[in-house]
């Protein structure tokens, strides 16, 4: 899942901002599980990060971020039973000294997400990921296998259609069906699903 990050400009700043300090201390809310455990792994890596909750919807975090008090927490705008938004409210009063992030989708997540991040993302969900046998790709074209696997090296729509000798809103109609096949939301989602069911062209376990 891409992100676009926006600072709330009424919370208070983190207690520990300055490295060297005690760890600053996060609390991710997601609804998607695949971009909420490899965000919690790729933030766990940083010396003076902790990720010290994690949520699924605006209501459990409520109740999560209570019990923390995190430095910073990560919102997502859209989810299931209480938003983001409605959530900040009651964040703020359960507590004022958090800052809040918000993170918001799009369609062009790709285009959102740094090819650094993305394969930082993808480098840990990697290693994480069990052993098992290969399986089938389910009826993806040849062209959408080779937009996904570039999707997979960090590279953008435009970046893709450079490569590939084709325009940017054909990688994008490519990217697109290929969601639509695999029933997934996003971008991210698609290059782990492959990742994970070790398709041929993806990174696997072990690999450099």
């Amino acid at each position: 899942m891409a992100v676009n990050a926006t600072y709330s400009s009424h919370q208070a700043r983190p207690q520990h901002p300055i490295r060297g300090a005690e760890p600053i201390r996060v609390v991710i809310v997601d609804d998607n599980e695949l971009f909420l455990g490899g965000l919690g792994m790729l933030l766990n890596l940083e010396d003076d990060i902790v990720v010290v909750g994690e949520a699924g919807d605006g209501g459990a975090a409520a109740v999560l971020i209570a019990a923390t008090a995190p430095d910073v927490v990560l919102l997502d705008v859209r989810m299931p039973n209480r938003s983001g938004i409605e959530a900040c409210q009651t964040i703020r009063d359960v507590a004022p000294g958090s800052r809040i992030i918000m993170l918001t989708a799009s369609d062009e997540e790709a285009d959102l997400i740094s090819p650094s991040m993305a394969t930082k993302v993808l480098d840990q969900f990697r290693q994480s990921a069990p052993g098992r046998p290969a399986a089938s790709t389910p009826r993806l074209s040849p062209r959408e296998l080779d937009v996904l696997r570039l999707v997979a090296q960090g590279l953008n729509s435009r970046e893709i259609g450079r490569q590939l000798f084709i325009s940017e809103h054909t990688v994008k109609n490519h990217v697109r069906s290929t969601l639509e096949k695999l029933q997934l939301h996003s971008r991210l989602d698609a290059v782990m699903y492959a990742i994970r069911e070790r398709w041929p062209g993806f990174p696997s376990k072990g690999s450099a």
